[in-house]
C-alpha cells in the first residue's frame, strides 16, 4: 500500500501536472524528456531536483527550532 502524501508532496504534484500541461508534454513525461524540454542534462535535473528538496525539508525544521526557542524565552 502506497504511504500517504504529506500537504506539500500533494502540492508540489499539482503544480507539476500543471506545469507539464501548460509546456504540452504527457502526465507520464519521463526525466529525461523533461530536461531536454528545459535544455539541461537529466544529472543537472536530478542535481536541482535535489538541492531544492533540501532546502524545503530544512525550512519546517528550522521553524520548528525557532518556535521552540520562543516559547523557552
Amino acid at each position: 500500500m502506497p504511504q500517504k502524501l504529506s500537504p506539500e508532496e500533494v502540492a508540489v504534484v499539482i503544480k507539476a501536472k500543471k506545469i507539464l500541461k501548460a509546456q504540452g508534454l504527457s502526465p507520464d513525461t519521463d526525466v529525461k524528456t523533461i530536461c531536454q524540454a528545459a535544455g539541461i542534462s537529466r544529472k543537472t535535473g536530478y542535481q536541482r531536483a535535489n538541492k531544492l528538496m533540501k532546502s524545503s525539508d530544512l525550512q519546517p525544521q528550522a521553524l520548528r527550532e525557532q518556535l521552540k526557542r520562543l516559547k523557552a524565552e
